[in-house]
């Protein structure tokens, strides 16, 4: 057997860099693993589905849905590419735990490829077993109130008016006399004893 020659190689070379090339020009964004796991069978519902994909998603593009039996969206319809991935590669999806019953769903998606535009498609099922537990309050006794002790009024005390007090009434207090006109009347007096004993003697 004759050895390949070199322009033989070459040629090889080329046509299996050329089946590369295609191959990666016509790729597609395909899913590369979910959270939950795809067909898993869950006890609780989850509360989201975040996947990730093997090319850059364009977020104008790419969308993904959960469906019940019936065909309805049991997903709140906030699926987004998470912006936070510096990759751009995972789709995030939240779920409304009122509508998850016991079941199998379907999860519908659709990509963009960031970066040669292909779209693709495709779905994938996930069954719940139970239901997720609702939080409740705890519970509370009621304490009825006490009987509120009735207590008597207060007397409030009143303080009496004094009434004015009978003033007794004492006859007018006598007009008082001087003494020095007592004395000059008594010697007045007195001289006219005199004079009249004396003109008495005269005669």
């Amino acid at each position: 057997m004759r050895p390949l020659r070199w322009p033989v190689w070459i040629g090889i070379a080329l046509i299996a860099l050329g089946g590369v090339v295609v191959g990666r020009a016509h790729a597609h964004a395909e899913i590369a693993r979910c959270e939950p796991p795809i067909g898993a069978t869950l006890d609780v519902p989850p509360t989201q589905i975040r996947c990730w994909f093997t090319q850059e998603l364009d977020p104008k593009g790419s969308t993904m849905t959960v469906l019940d039996a019936a065909g309805r969206p049991v997903d709140r319809g906030d699926a987004h590419v998470d912006l936070n991935d510096p990759d751009r590669k995972q789709m995030v999806v939240s779920l409304d735990p009122t509508r998850l019953l016991p079941g199998t769903y379907t999860v519908r998606w659709h990509t963009r490829s960031a970066e040669d535009g292909e779209e693709t498609g495709g779905t994938f099922s996930l069954t719940v077993r139970g239901v997720r537990p609702t939080a409740t309050a705890p519970f509370t006794p009621t304490i009825p109130p006490s009987p509120t002790a009735l207590v008597p009024p207060t007397a409030t005390p009143t303080l009496a008016t004094p009434t004015p007090s009978a003033v007794p009434a004492f006859p007018p207090e006598a007009p008082r006399i001087p003494i020095g006109a007592v004395l000059l009347a008594f010697l007045i007096g007195v001289a006219a004893v005199g004079g009249v004993l004396g003109w008495a003697r005269r005669r």
